[in-house]
């Protein structure tokens, strides 16, 4: 697996560096450590041409000290580490460029529950967001639970997510449970016929049909429940409409794998 982590020398990027090299302990990854060092951050120089570049290029290389130290700092041993790359730019505009350019299979990125709740809905309507169509890791916490929990609704392809989930993560030794969330109980019986349907489905990957947990309506009860997972894995849409599933994702303390629809 190819993954793009962003990192800047703050609390948010030690975490979620010390997550996914936690991961390739178990799944055979190439991580590529990514930073923008962006245009006026730390000093904008007068002149264009070779005076910029010059700059730019001085900058370039004090900010790949930083960020080596930073790297070595909270990291002592991470399986299929590469070197940082460090540009000049605006953030968005370079990382979109790197994800195009670059054969990634997961983008990885922190973001502190502290945040708050608004805070996840302006990352899933920004441009970024918009313009990729990699699976995003949200790295939020560490934790040292072994489970992964997929969040499921009457509107998942649970077949596909578990396509999605293995092509990346089949050799992660983590339980995994099935969380489903019905907005009435007229879809709670419609899930109990369909579970049926999809046990076939649990058979092709391996999967214990008994190890599905049906959350309560409360969005709010639903997030507690989830907090003893390591990750939360949903399927949600690129255009960033609220749902009960986008709004558990916004609570939950865990880190979120994002799939699109």
């Amino acid at each position: 697996m190819n993954v793009l982590i962003y990192l800047d020398d703050n609390l948010i990027s030690s975490i979620s560096l010390r997550y996914i090299c936690a991961q390739a302990r178990f799944v055979p990854m190439s991580i590529r450590p990514f930073h923008v060092e962006v245009r006026g951050q730390r000093h904008y120089p007068f002149g264009v041409g070779w005076v910029r570049r010059t700059w730019e290029n001085t900058v370039k290389e004090t900010s790949r000290e930083f960020i080596e130290n930073f790297i070595k700092t909270e990291i002592h041993s991470c399986p299929g580490l590469l070197t940082a790359k460090i540009v000049v730019g605006d953030t968005e505009t370079e990382l979109l460029k790197e994800i195009k350019t670059g054969k990634y299979d997961l983008f990885v990125i922190g973001m502190l529950r502290s945040f708050g709740f608004y805070s996840f809905y302006d990352f899933l309507n920004g441009s970024l967001i918009k313009q990729i169509k990699l699976p995003i890791l949200l790295v939020r916490n560490i934790t040292h639970y072994k489970s992964v929990y997929f969040l499921i609704d009457r509107y998942t392809d649970v077949h596909a997510m578990l396509q999605n989930y293995f092509s990346l993560y089949k050799d992660l030794p983590y339980n995994i449970f099935f969380c489903h969330y019905a907005y009435n109980d007229q879809e709670t019986n419609e899930f109990k016929n369909k579970l049926i349907k999809i046990k076939d489905c649990f058979k092709d990957f391996e999967l214990d049909i008994s190890k599905v947990i049906q959350l309560p309506t409360s969005v709010e009860e639903s997030a507690h429940l989830l907090r003893t997972g390591d990750m939360v894995v949903a399927s949600i849409e690129k255009n960033g409409a609220k749902t009960a599933i986008t709004d558990i994702l916004a609570n939950i303390p865990n880190s979120c794998l994002i799939f699109w629809k």
